[in-house]
């Protein structure tokens, strides 16, 4: 037909393949995207990255985070939460680099709430809570008894 693939069109060939676990064929797009001028965003990588924590590879979710960073994409919730989730998946499970994700996505001001499921996974509810109150925020969104999000005093 002629068209050529934008960022979208990429985006979703990364995302199939993510779906079906096929990280080479996922990298295969990252490359054709980079050959023909399209630059990856932060969606791109997010979909890389939920690839990779499945499959356990922390080194390189990592890797793509630094990636991510020297190009001046903006980490956020999601690939803190990949990482924390191949941490987990990684065997034996990489407890203390788990937490240490954790740590870092709080000192940059994310939303520790949005990774308190996969944390736990991890870490075990009790760690994760603990972990939650460690973590310094200037306000609680977490009910610690429950884990869930506190919003104007009603538990979600």
């Amino acid at each position: 037909f002629g068209t050529v693939p934008d960022l979208r069109s990429y985006n979703s060939m990364i995302n199939a393949c993510a779906v079906l676990g096929d990280e080479e064929n996922a990298e295969h797009w990252i490359s054709q995207m980079l050959q023909h001028g399209v630059s990856p965003n932060a969606v791109t990588y997010g979909t890389l990255c939920k690839l990779l924590a499945r499959l356990g590879k922390v080194q390189k979710i990592e890797s793509i985070m630094q990636r991510m960073m020297e190009v001046g994409l903006s980490l956020n919730e999601y690939h803190f939460a990949s990482l924390i989730s191949g941490c987990g998946a990684q065997n034996p499970p990489d407890l203390k680099k788990a937490e240490q994700a954790f740590f870092n996505m709080a000192q940059l001001g994310l939303r520790t709430s949005s990774v308190k499921r996969c944390l736990a996974k991890v870490v075990g509810h009790h760690r994760a809570l603990h972990l939650a109150r460690q973590a310094g925020r200037r306000y609680s969104d977490l009910d610690l008894r429950s884990g869930w999000k506190v919003r104007d005093g009603a538990s979600g």
